[in-house]
């Protein structure tokens, strides 16, 4: 029991670890490459492009990422200027997700703690033993 205990934390802390570790590839990366407005991330698995001025949102399982940009347009002598009006830049973990994966490492634990129990139990059976081992 002791060993499915110290597995199980080991891979929590893991998890937390890549999580977090990945993520934060990715944030230096757009922090970085925020005023270049093209930054290369590892992790993300969808971009979108509004046309409010050129505003891009990444998603991933990790963050959600959004680069604020809006288009002023104004008319100087007869002519039409443009400005890109960089608004900044947002940054949200999704740990909705890392839940999801310690549940599902939690449920491993309870499933091997019950498999471990069954396990003792059949042994003490067959040996003739009727008191449960502490």
């Amino acid at each position: 029991m002791k060993k499915i205990l110290q597995i199980h934390v080991s891979l929590w802390v893991i998890i937390a670890w890549l999580f977090f570790g990945l993520g934060n590839i990715d944030k230096k990366r757009f922090e970085a490459a925020s005023l270049s407005h093209k930054p290369s991330l590892l992790f993300s698995h969808d971009k979108l492009l509004v046309k409010d001025g050129g505003s891009i949102y990444w998603e991933s399982l990790i963050y959600s990422a959004h680069e604020g940009r809006g288009m002023r347009a104004w008319e100087e002598d007869g002519e039409t200027k443009i400005a890109d009006g960089f608004q900044g830049i947002w940054w949200t973990w999704k740990y909705h997700n890392l839940v999801w994966l310690y549940l599902i490492i939690g449920g491993s634990f309870v499933g091997s703690s019950i498999s471990c129990y069954r396990k003792n139990l059949a042994k003490q059976v067959v040996s003739g033993n009727s008191e449960p081992a502490s």
